[in-house]
């Protein structure tokens, strides 16, 4: 069909604007697996763990706590991908062209997809032309703040690959961290929205607030992605600061732009937005909530990645306390092996709603992972 894919549900084609806003690509065998990321360095991309590692992609239930429950046969996390399997591609689709692989991948060490859902991807090259967006680090998300979306995953008419925002979402829900004296039931260092708005291929997209700083990473979506009873989790950006985030930057040799200051550095600690420009150096990984980072690898799905047929490369990462680092410096990698869960992306879950400790994650349809590996390549 002439149309194409698209993405985000319900949402409106992004333009240029949002170019900080990248696919990626991950490559394993005879699977490649595609979701979203955002450029916070010239050299340096923040996504969901789950689209740079190993997943196992059955269904799995996790309690509010962020555990998987016994009955869950799916929702392990494994070990990070090679970074010579991941790469990152630049434009609004439904192609967008090659413009670097990874270098090396950084990523909080966990076992499941339940919680920590964040990942780092230093490039082998610097895009000096590049949007890049400012960073939240020192503040976490509150109730009621409105937040801006994008990502290029199915959307309601199960096309993807087409780069797509919405503006109207609003945060429902915060769970446990150090920024949150009263948590909802929710897994740690997560929060939630309600209502359809991202699918799979937008896993690892960005919850811009102020329009473009980056305060979270979307994670899963329990229910149909479409209906309106669906609920959003993403992954929190500033409860990693220390342990995965700041290390991140320090691998890429970059400093991150905070939210209230005019370009990259450290010198302030504030809370609001920016936007395009280009960045410098930076610090490297650590855990959150007791959980180490690993370098290179990582992985959860539920948000969804977009799979296809193509390449493939090993596997790495560790599971130790600290930040686990796959790859080495800024130049290396090639195109990369990446796994999502297998045969696709979760992007379908059902479970309790709320108030609840649970929430069951299951594979969408068979024929929407069709749609997904057609449209991308």
């Amino acid at each position: 069909m002439a149309r194409e894919q698209q993405a985000i549900v319900y949402g409106q084609v992004s333009g240029p604007e949002d170019d900080g806003v990248v696919m990626t690509v991950a490559k394993e065998t005879t699977v490649t697996y595609r979701c979203t990321g955002t450029l916070v360095a010239p050299n340096l991309v923040i996504t969901a763990r789950h689209c740079v590692s190993h997943f196992v992609e059955l269904p799995f239930t996790c309690t509010s706590d962020g555990e998987l429950t016994p009955s869950s046969r799916g929702g392990t996390m494994g070990e990070l991908y090679e970074p010579s399997a991941v790469s990152v591609r630049i434009g609004g689709g439904p192609n967008p062209p090659f413009a670097a692989n990874a270098a090396q991948l950084l990523a909080v060490q966990t076992p499941s997809i339940c919680r920590n859902d964040i990942a780092f991807i230093v490039l082998d090259r610097m895009l000096p032309e590049a949007l890049i967006h400012p960073i939240r680090l020192f503040k976490g998300i509150e109730r009621g703040e409105n937040l801006r979306v994008v990502g290029y995953g199915v959307n309601e008419e199960d096309f993807f690959g087409i780069r797509h925002v919405r503006d109207d979402l609003v945060v429902a829900e915060v769970g446990p961290s150090e920024f949150r004296t009263d948590p909802d039931d929710v897994p740690p260092r997560t929060f939630v929205t309600e209502g359809p708005a991202l699918c799979i291929g937008d896993s690892g997209g960005p919850a811009f607030v102020d329009s473009t700083v980056v305060a979270g990473v979307w994670s899963q979506v329990v229910g149909d992605c479409k209906a309106p009873g669906a609920r959003n989790y993403f992954t929190q950006v500033a409860p990693f600061a220390d342990t995965l985030v700041l290390p991140a930057f320090e691998a890429a040799g970059a400093e991150p732009w905070l939210e209230d200051n005019p370009g990259p550095g450290l010198g302030n600690m504030g809370g609001s937005p920016g936007t395009g420009g280009s960045v410098g150096t930076a610090g490297v990984g650590g855990d959150s909530g007791g959980e180490a980072p690993i370098e290179t690898g990582g992985g959860t799905a539920t948000g969804g990645r977009v799979s296809s047929g193509g390449d493939s490369s090993s596997a790495g990462a560790s599971e130790s306390g600290g930040t686990v680092s796959l790859g080495g410096g800024a130049n290396a990698g090639t195109d990369g092996v990446g796994l999502r869960k297998k045969g696709g992306c979760t992007c379908g879950v059902v479970g309790a709603p709320s108030g609840g400790a649970e929430f069951l994650l299951v594979p969408l349809l068979a024929f929407a992972l069709a749609r997904r590996r057609r449209g991308v390549s």
